[in-house]
C-alpha cells in the first residue's frame, strides 16, 4: 500500500475528482481530511466511502479564498490524523465569459479560487512538511495553463498558468527539504457541476459534439478516477524524483 500511515488532505474532495481521489488515497491506506466549502453532506458521503476503504476520515467545511479559515482546517485535520504527508488541492472555479465583457469581481473571485487558495494550504502545510523532510503536493491545474485557446475563458487560463508558476517555484524552493510539488492537468473530464457557482449563466460549456470530441486523440472524456491515478501517483513514492511537473491527463488532447 502505497500511502500505509500516511495522511491527506484533500481540497474539493466532497465530489467527482475529488472525491475519487479521496477514496483512492484511503485504498491505498491513507488517512484522510476531506474539505470542502459548504456542502458538508458531500464531505460525508466522501467520508463514508474512506472509511469503507479502511482509512481513518475526517470531513472539514473550509473557504479556500479566506486564510485564516485555512489555516484553522489544516490545524483540524493535523489534530485528529496527524503530521500531513500528502495535500490535493482540487477545486477550481472557472466561469465562461467574452474578455471584454468579463467583471473585475469575476476575475478576482477566479484567482482567490484558484491560485490564492492552492497558495494558502500550501502555506499552511509546508511548515510541517519541512520539519519533517517530506511531503507532496499535486494541484489540479487544466489545459488552459498550457494553450491559450479557450474561448471565454482568458482569465481562467491566466489563473490556472499562475497556478503552474507557483508549482515550479515551489518545487524548487523545497526540493532541498525533500518534498515534491506537482501538478496535474486534466481536461475533458466527466463530472457534476454546480450551477450555483456560476453567476449569470457563465457556466463552463460541457458539449459533446464531434468538433470537440474529435480534439481528443483517444475520442472520449475521461474519467474522475482517472484523474485519481495520475495524483496518487504523483503523490506517492513512485514518482520520487518527479518535481515541478505537470502531468497532462487529457486523452491527448494537450496534442492538437
Amino acid at each position: 500500500m502505497r500511502f500505509k500511515d500516511k495522511n491527506a488532505i484533500v481540497v474539493g474532495g466532497g465530489r467527482n475528482a475529488g472525491r475519487a481521489i479521496c477514496r483512492k488515497l484511503a485504498q491505498e491506506g491513507a488517512n484522510v481530511a476531506i474539505v470542502v466549502k459548504g456542502n458538508m453532506e458531500n464531505a460525508e458521503g466522501t467520508a463514508k466511502l474512506v472509511r469503507e476503504a479502511g482509512g481513518k476520515a475526517v470531513p472539514i467545511a473550509a473557504d479556500a479564498t479566506d486564510r485564516e479559515d485555512v489555516f484553522r482546517a489544516v490545524k483540524e485535520a493535523t489534530d485528529a490524523l496527524g503530521p500531513i504527508d500528502v495535500l490535493s488541492y482540487c477545486i477550481g472555479y472557472r466561469p465562461e465569459s467574452p474578455f471584454l465583457d468579463l467583471p473585475p469581481e469575476t476575475w478576482r473571485q477566479v484567482f482567490a479560487t484558484n491560485v490564492d487558495g492552492a497558495f494558502y494550504f500550501a502555506q499552511a502545510v509546508l511548515p510541517q512538511m519541512v520539519e519533517r523532510k517530506r511531503g507532496s503536493i499535486v494541484f489540479t491545474t487544466g489545459l488552459s495553463a498550457h494553450q491559450g485557446r479557450g474561448i471565454n475563458k482568458t482569465h481562467v487560463g491566466a489563473s490556472k498558468g499562475a497556478l503552474r508558476a507557483l508549482v515550479h517555484g515551489l518545487a524548487a524552493e523545497f526540493g532541498p527539504h525533500g518534498i515534491r510539488i506537482n501538478a496535474m492537468a486534466p481536461t475533458n473530464i466527466s463530472v457534476l457541476r454546480d450551477r450555483n457557482l456560476y453567476p449569470d449563466n457563465r457556466f463552463p460549456s460541457d458539449t459533446e459534439d464531434d468538433s470537440w470530441m474529435n480534439r481528443i486523440p483517444l475520442r472520449r472524456r475521461g474519467t474522475p478516477e482517472e484523474v485519481a491515478n495520475a495524483v496518487v501517483f504523483l503523490a506517492s513514492d513512485e514518482a520520487g524524483f518527479i518535481t515541478g511537473e505537470s502531468l497532462q491527463v487529457n486523452g491527448g488532447m494537450y496534442m492538437s
